[in-house]
């Protein structure tokens, strides 16, 4: 027989913090695609390698998979890290196509991916603007 205050005991981690908020997923995706836009313009321009780094990894390490985790009903740090795997799952596979193909061209996987991540993530930003908090 089960203690009467078992119940109150949070079994995981999204019971301690709670879903995150549509607001803040919001808010991320945003950020998101400010540090894409400005991490494409850095690298247009030919900016240091100590000035673009950091804006291209976060990019690449969190944007592609943004658009696909963002509606999962989960807390924060938990949607960072699939959306850290969706990202890296994605770019891993479309590296793969990239080399079967006989077709090596990071830059351009990497506009593509901005182009695409910016546009998926605008629309999944403006339907959690719908979405009622």
């Amino acid at each position: 027989m089960p203690a009467p205050h078992d119940d109150a005991v949070p079994r995981s981690a999204s019971d301690v913090l709670g879903p995150a908020s549509s607001r803040t997923r919001q808010r991320l995706g945003l950020a998101l695609i400010g540090v894409t836009v400005l991490a494409v313009l850095l690298a247009a321009g030919q900016a240091p390698g100590a000035v673009r780094v950091p804006f291209v990894l976060v990019a690449a390490t969190l944007l592609p998979g943004y658009p696909i985790v963002v509606r999962l009903p989960v807390d924060l740090p938990t949607l960072l890290a699939l959306d850290i795997c969706t990202s890296l799952a994605l770019e891993a596979a479309l590296t793969f196509l990239l080399v079967q193909a006989d077709f090596w061209h990071p830059q351009g996987l990497g506009l593509l991916l901005a182009v695409a991540g910016v546009s998926a993530s605008m629309l999944a930003v403006t339907a959690l603007r719908e979405t009622p908090p």
